[in-house]
């Protein structure tokens, strides 16, 4: 359900609200009311953006098949009409016709079956590609579209050099396009990739704050048990000592060295 919102202004608000808009002066009342009868008149309607046409295209599109066409960084380019080319060496009896409708990152190819309807036969992604003029003695205006990974190809006649001349322009400047943005996504990724891997050593080679902690913990706990050591042996040094005075037949000249193990 879309709901408009429509909201009304009295002609003196119109006023009202375009004072001091004029380098904080006041544009001539009279002024201010032509453009209030002109809105009137024919309102303000905001103009179709890229992804409008796509959407109309798609609709003109009948089969199946068809990748979804809707991105938001998806243009139309071109629509240009061929002739398909399944054997450069071969001249078909029966003549293949075909629309090609461009776009900055896929073709799609199409065969005409009404006024306004074309039935989705391919699409052909143009990344990694490169568009190829070809001369034959049956085709004089031939255009060859190959993947460089894929080896996928694609050949089409064109019905004049002018015709193959801005297609294979249109898709030259496409292909160039989506290879810059590719190389700054990699780029960029490889950024993201260089921090993190920096952030992961950084946390490796430094002392975490649970190993400063028990390192804390572990040389308190030896400072302890070295002083309840040293008060132990002070107080067994001292037992023996009293001991030997209190009882003068165990004293002798062997045990007046006291060994602590």
């Amino acid at each position: 359900v879309i709901v408009r919102i429509v909201m009304v202004i009295m002609m003196m608000d119109w006023v009202r609200m375009n004072r001091g808009t004029n380098d904080d002066e006041n544009y001539p009342d009279d002024f201010l009311l032509t453009i209030y009868d002109n809105i009137q008149q024919k309102e303000f309607e905001t103009g179709k953006d890229h992804t409008h046409h796509v959407s109309e295209i798609r609709k003109q599109i009948v089969g199946s098949g068809c990748p979804p066409m809707l991105n938001a960084q998806r243009r139309f380019l071109q629509q240009c009409e061929v002739f398909q080319v399944n054997d450069m060496n071969k001249r078909h009896i029966r003549k293949h016709r075909r629309t090609l409708f461009l776009f900055n990152d896929i073709m799609l190819v199409t065969k005409p079956v009404a006024v306004g309807k074309y039935e989705f036969r391919k699409v052909f992604t143009l990344l990694n590609s490169q568009a190829i003029a070809f001369n034959t003695h049956n085709y004089k205006y031939g255009v060859c579209l190959q993947h460089e990974m894929s080896g996928e190809t694609y050949c089409c006649n064109c019905d004049s050099e002018g015709d193959r001349t801005r297609l294979i322009n249109r898709i030259s400047e496409a292909i160039q396009e989506l290879q810059e943005l590719e190389r700054e996504r990699i780029s960029d990724l490889s950024m993201k990739n260089k921090k993190t891997n920096s952030v992961e050593s950084d946390l490796v080679t430094s002392d975490s704050p649970g190993d400063l902690l028990t390192s804390k913990a572990l040389s308190s706990s030896a400072h302890d048990l070295h002083v309840i050591i040293n008060d132990e042996v002070d107080v067994h040094r001292n037992a023996t000592t009293n001991h030997m005075e209190t009882d003068p037949t165990k004293r002798s000249s062997k045990d007046s060295t006291l060994f602590v193990f």
